[in-house]
């Protein structure tokens, strides 16, 4: 009886990790696929949007994406081209679009997906760079900035290294990158971080900014943005 009853227990035990794990793949599927379909999606809006040469463009993943640019900083020559999880490699990808309305001004945030996929530093970096040789060989004139990752609590795959950790040394790339190649690299590291964690005031989930990191950033860019 005994022995039944331990067969039983673990024959349940078996029955429920197998349906978890089926849940998270299923999951994780769906998450994947609603990303795909936002990122096309946000890039055929891109595609066919009307020429609007000279502006101001915001390229990025989410953080961007979510960044209300026309009302925290209040300048009707801003545009929004964030996307929900983008990474390094995507943005070269979109950046025909962005020249094509030979903007004056491009801010770039990037890098914190690449992070949390196990992306390497050099790899980004070397995509970052190829952005901005492309941008500078396009559009001469052009004014680039380099804004640093924002702080993140999210975990790395495949890694124990904490997020944070990785993209200090991220952002220390980005500051040589920018003086290398002669463009505006912004600090907004240091204002969202605090116990070596993203401050709790600033983002609602450990990641995302919440309405007062929005705040807090646009004052730090709206001198650049106003230059």
């Amino acid at each position: 009886m005994e022995l039944e009853i331990k067969l039983i227990l673990g024959l349940s035990l078996i029955i429920n990790v197998l349906l978890i794990a089926t849940f998270a793949f299923k999951f994780y599927n769906n998450w994947f696929e609603i990303g795909v379909l936002k990122s096309s999606f946000r890039e055929s809006i891109f595609n066919s949007a009307p020429d609007d040469f000279g502006k101001i463009y915001f390229v990025g993943d989410s953080d961007t994406e979510a960044f209300e640019l026309n009302e925290f900083l209040q300048n009707k020559d801003v545009r929004n081209r964030g996307i929900w999880g983008d990474v390094s490699s995507n943005i070269i990808k979109r950046l025909d679009n962005i020249i094509r309305q030979r903007p004056k001004k491009i801010f770039l945030m990037i890098g914190q997906n690449d992070i949390c996929s196990g992306r390497s530093i050099d790899t980004i970096i070397a995509n970052v760079e190829q952005f901005i040789k492309i941008s500078k060989a396009s559009l001469p004139d052009v004014e680039l900035y380099i804004e640093s990752a924002l702080p993140s609590n999210e975990p790395i795959l495949h890694s124990k290294e904490k997020t944070i950790d990785r993209l200090k040394k991220l952002n220390a790339g980005y500051k040589i990158l920018a003086k290398k190649h002669d463009v505006t690299y912004i600090d907004l590291f240091h204002h969202f971080i605090e116990d070596n964690e993203i401050k709790k005031e600033y983002s609602f989930d450990g990641s995302h900014l919440n309405g007062k990191g929005y705040l807090l950033l646009a004052k730090l860019l709206k001198p650049h943005v106003e230059i």
